[in-house]
């Protein structure tokens, strides 16, 4: 619940959550799906519907997973002295960044289809399997990145806090490599449109991914215990 409501009342989150409906309502504008019909005919609508659902996941879960634990602070000092495991608060943290993920995502779906118009049941599908594998993909590499590099965040838009260059270049191919499944089921779907062969790859790609997810658990339980010292130096130096 604190969590939950932690990121609810981050301004960054709520800036964040906007930016995939703008970038819908300004292709819309700017008629820049029929640019992708054009170039990519009956399989527009899964890239541009997924393109903006993926998108949405990426900026929720990767911004606040790649530093689980930045905007912490010396609340963190709190965390280690409680009754509670560690552990239990970044399982914690990783529930609440993908649901919120999840649920962006979503919005960002039905957004699009009843703001566009378009898009097939299997479009659909396609997209929310596409983001069933993408968030558990993103929360690995988050954790890894949350304890290797953690950075101490400010909680208001005064302030641009950065990742380090390697932090964030790391990020990048966990981000490239999630989406990539999705990008190449689509991309051999072209011609027929996304269907039921589509989802049941996709399907099975998503099961591996939380398989890895879930089977990478006690390593990063491991290293939290190891480096929680570390963390706390890092997201309480001023």
């Amino acid at each position: 619940t604190k969590e939950a409501v932690d990121l609810w009342h981050n301004p960054r989150a709520r800036l964040l959550a906007v930016v995939p409906f703008l970038l819908g309502i300004l292709l819309k504008l700017l008629s820049g799906r029929d640019l992708f019909v054009f170039f990519l005919g009956n399989g527009a609508d899964a890239w541009v519907m997924g393109g903006l659902a993926m998108y949405a996941a990426i900026v929720m879960a990767s911004t606040f997973s790649q530093n689980a634990f930045g905007y912490d602070g010396h609340g963190l000092a709190a965390f280690l002295s409680a009754p509670v495991s560690l552990h239990a608060v970044l399982r914690a943290k990783n529930t609440v960044h993908g649901l919120a993920a999840v649920g962006l995502a979503l919005l960002s779906m039905i957004f699009y289809r009843v703001y566009f118009g378009t898009g097939t049941v299997w479009d659909m599908v396609c997209t929310l399997l596409g983001v069933a594998l993408l968030v558990p993909a993103l929360l690995v590499v988050g954790n890894g990145l949350s304890l290797f590099f953690p950075v101490k965040f400010h909680a208001d838009l005064k302030r641009r806090d950065r990742l380090p260059l390697l932090a964030s270049m790391l990020g990048v191919v966990g981000v490239s490599l999630a989406s990539a499944p999705w990008a190449l089921v689509l991309r051999a779907a072209e011609k027929t449109g996304v269907g039921l062969t589509s989802a049941l790859w996709l399907a099975v790609v998503a099961l591996s991914t939380w398989g890895v997810f879930f089977a990478a658990w006690p390593v990063t339980r491991g290293l939290l215990e190891a480096r929680r010292e570390a963390v706390l130096k890092a997201v309480t130096r001023d």
